[in-house]
């Protein structure tokens, strides 16, 4: 048995010799900080894989590397690409650009970054854009529209800009959501989230959700005798033997049930065989605004 304190800097190892009835124990121990980037059990003698440059540590007892942000893989050696998350640039104006372990928020041409938000550097003077108007430094007579995120320009007149259609997001609506159209309630046009319609579940609205696996089903709001059957996007609540849906959920009495067919109990109004747990038994049941005493209605 071998016990290491969180940074490797001490080791108990306790022995046996295997023999039940022996009592007690011996232990050895020692204590020491590996050099960087090794590592080993009882002596730091291997090194480790760690692509130095990007990871911060290399973890001693195992050799495992701890990468610093942006790095990923095994050896901390494959760039993360930052701009897959729709959310890294959030300003409506900017472009993520990837870059070797980091990334970089890019306003439109002819906008600034002031404080983390993309601004006009310049007014138009010649284009009556809908929204932003950037004026390039080179040439100031050069004005550009630019539309936020989640809407592009009217290729009519180029000044006004439009929502996103046709499944389409994103700067210019160049990107298409992955969404399950037929399982999809609406999608964001801005970054491509699915919105599910009820019964579906995921990123892209491809699950089912098996609501007869809730904690609480819909069927038990019913009442005790129906029981939940999962469709695809949707669920049934099915009645017990003896009992018919009421508001296509509430399971009731089935009026239709032979009162003679019971033999043990005389009840006064209705009386209903019923299988539940895989046993038959009979009960009576009143009609609205009466009252079950033992078999009589009152």
């Amino acid at each position: 048995m071998i016990f290491r304190s969180t940074s490797n800097h001490m080791l108990i190892v306790f022995t046996s010799n295997g023999q039940n009835n022996r009592t007690g124990f011996s232990a050895s121990y020692w204590a020491h900080e590996c050099p960087p980037f090794t590592y080993g059990k009882e002596i730091c003698n291997t090194s480790c894989i760690c692509n130095q440059t990007n990871t911060h540590y290399c973890v001693s007892y195992n050799g495992t590397c701890a990468c610093k942000s942006g790095w990923t893989s095994a050896d901390c050696s494959m760039d993360v690409d930052e701009c897959l998350d729709p959310n890294t640039c959030l300003d409506p104006y900017s472009k993520c650009v990837n870059t070797l372990g980091s990334f970089v928020c890019q306003c439109k041409p002819g906008m600034v970054n002031i404080n983390g938000r993309c601004e006009d550097s310049r007014l138009c003077t010649q284009k009556k854009c809908s929204h932003a108007c950037g004026v390039t430094s080179t040439n100031p007579r050069i004005e550009s529209c630019y539309c936020p995120k989640g809407m592009k320009l009217d290729p009519v007149n180029n000044l006004t800009c439009v929502e996103c259609d046709n499944w389409t997001y994103g700067e210019n609506c160049l990107k298409s959501a992955l969404c399950d159209q037929s399982n999809t309630k609406s999608y964001n046009k801005t970054n491509g989230q699915c919105h599910c319609l009820l019964g579906f579940t995921s990123p892209t609205c491809r699950q089912d959700i098996n609501e007869c696996y809730l904690e609480k089903t819909p069927c038990d709001e019913a009442n005790d005798h129906s029981y939940c059957y999962n469709t695809y996007g949707s669920f049934v609540c099915a009645c017990e033997m003896g009992y018919e849906h009421i508001n296509e959920t509430f399971c009731d009495v089935n009026v239709t049930s032979s009162v003679s067919s019971c033999t043990t109990r005389k009840c006064s109004h209705i009386c209903v065989k019923l299988l539940q747990k895989g046993q038959n038994y009979e009960q009576c049941y009143c009609p609205i605004g009466m009252e079950l005493n033992g078999d009589q209605c009152v």
